[in-house]
């Protein structure tokens, strides 16, 4: 049996920069992948994801936020294009909760932004739908970031450092003395410590945390613009609209035709078979879409040119888990991101690293004990 000192199963959005971190602090670590490094069959799939530092989900994320901005900064530099500002414009009802916590954090932790009532987010972004009633909040330190190129850069990185990647599913973990066994199909490894960071998937290598954690499926959709040069990242922003019964988001377009707007149909619960899940897009599922895009974007095709669907893990109070799941603190798990951990992986692959080597305390607002169980 080989052995290791610590090992990552999940090279996705938080374990491939888990594994970098680890590693550039001197860790033996090994990291296993059971798709390929940047695959499209996790959260890591969609190109894009959304940058937010005026962020309505309060103060427990402050810290990991203000940290990724400055991570994702050198990322772009040093990997242009993976990290693109071109500012986040969240369009809510005036006067709702949403506007609420949005002004309510921008005054506590001093975030700037530009309030823009209706006529103001006609004239400057055109691309929106009217918005009688409604406020917009511009970020200008907003942007996306480009899943595929950050996920594969932390990994080469880890490589380059003396990581060792496995790609190849794990099967099982189990305790064995004072270590973690991992079994895969090419063998097992012995470590002293083991994250679990296989997204949606966790729940299969960790059951018990199916009482805290559910599997969901959320549909991605690009729409063919009629005039493309309206949706570059130049003249649009990334975007939340908010409303009744209502929610999208979406980011500029990237091949300079299709604009990815998605959060117009329900998400649903994974059904896993194995590692594999339904990635069938329904009839209703076109409809939704349909119904919505007017109410988001103008001058769109109504139905969507291209659909994806990928596998994310909610906790059950939509907050992270970022903690050990045994008494022996063997196993942590870093999981149910809950639809919005990728804008800070960077950061929290690094917090797991400072975790490990005992430079900062667990923080509790992402401890299991959170849940009484």
């Amino acid at each position: 049996m080989r052995s290791a000192r610590v090992g990552v199963i999940g090279l996705g959005s938080i374990g491939a920069f888990a594994l970098y971190e680890l590693v550039k602090r001197g860790a033996d670590v090994v990291g296993f992948e059971a798709f390929g490094i940047g695959n499209d069959l996790s959260a890591v799939g969609g190109e894009t994801r959304l940058f937010r530092r005026l962020y309505r989900e309060g103060a427990a994320y402050r810290k990991l936020i203000e940290r990724s901005l400055e991570l994702w900064r050198e990322s772009a530099q040093r990997l242009p294009g993976s990290f693109v500002q071109c500012g986040a414009l969240s369009i809510v009802p005036r006067g709702s909760m949403y506007a609420y916590d949005l002004e309510a954090y921008a005054e506590e932790f001093g975030v700037a932004y530009e309030a823009l009532d209706p006529d103001e987010i006609a004239t400057r972004f055109p691309q929106f739908a009217q918005a009688h009633g409604d406020i917009g909040y511009f970020d200008p330190d907003g942007g996306f970031v480009r899943t595929d190129l950050v996920v594969r850069d932390a990994a080469d990185r880890a490589l380059d450092l003396g990581a060792t990647v496995i790609e190849n599913p794990v099967r099982l973990i189990e305790r064995h003395g004072d270590g973690v066994v991992v079994h895969t199909e090419s063998g097992a490894w012995l470590f002293n410590r083991v994250i679990v960071a296989a997204g949606a998937r966790t729940v299969q290598i960790l059951p018990r945390l199916a009482a805290v954690a559910s599997p969901e499926l959320q549909i991605m959709t690009w729409f063919q613009a009629d005039d493309p040069e309206l949706f570059r990242a130049g003249r649009m922003p990334v975007f939340i609209r908010e409303g009744a019964g209502f929610h999208a988001y979406g980011a500029p377009s990237l091949d300079g035709l299709h604009v990815k707007v998605s959060g117009l149909t329900e998400r649903r619960r994974a059904e896993f078979t194995g590692l594999t899940y339904d990635q069938f897009v329904t009839r209703e599922d076109l409809l939704a879409c349909e119904a919505g895009i007017p109410r988001v974007l103008n001058g769109m095709h109504p139905l969507p040119v291209r659909t994806a669907i990928y596998p994310e893990l909610y906790a059950h109070d939509n907050r992270f888990i970022l903690d050990y799941v045994d008494d022996d603190q063997r196993i942590f798990a870093a999981t149910a991101f809950s639809g919005k951990g990728f804008k800070m992986a960077n950061a929290i692959g690094e917090y797991i690293a400072r975790v490990f080597f005992d430079e900062t305390p667990i923080d509790p607002d992402f401890q299991l004990a959170r849940f009484g169980n």
